[in-house]
């Protein structure tokens, strides 16, 4: 009958509300899910950017202190060569001056000296 067919209707009416509500409700829940993922994917891209740059900066900086390290070795070898070359002149220096002493000593003394005795000794 008509009033049968129109409490089916409204039965079949409730019900597909009722998978729309529930489907609706799945729907939220699930963009809920994909726009939390979605913010925790941008904090992670942020997060991968900043490590990228403080990467750069860590390369560059590595680089400039090992252009830093050759160039304090290379002073570092031209400073012991001066120092080395420096070490022999004061040598050098101290016999010249031993030598004009004990010159000036013989000169003095009419090879009479003390130094003198060992003069006859080669």
């Amino acid at each position: 009958t008509l009033q049968s067919i129109q409490q089916s209707k409204e039965k079949n009416i409730d019900n597909s509300s009722n998978e729309l509500e529930e489907e609706n409700l799945e729907l939220r829940q699930a963009i809920h899910h994909l726009t939390a993922e979605n913010n925790a994917a941008r904090e992670i891209k942020s997060l991968v950017v900043e490590l990228r740059e403080k990467n750069v900066e860590l390369a560059e900086s590595l680089r400039a202190s090992r252009d830093q390290k050759r160039v304090a070795l290379s002073c570092i070898e031209d400073l012991k060569a001066e120092n080395e070359f420096l070490r022999s002149e004061l040598d050098n220096m101290q016999k010249r001056v031993c030598s004009n002493a004990y010159d000036e000593q013989d000169r003095r003394f009419g090879g009479t000296s003390e130094y003198s005795k060992f003069d006859n000794d080669d």
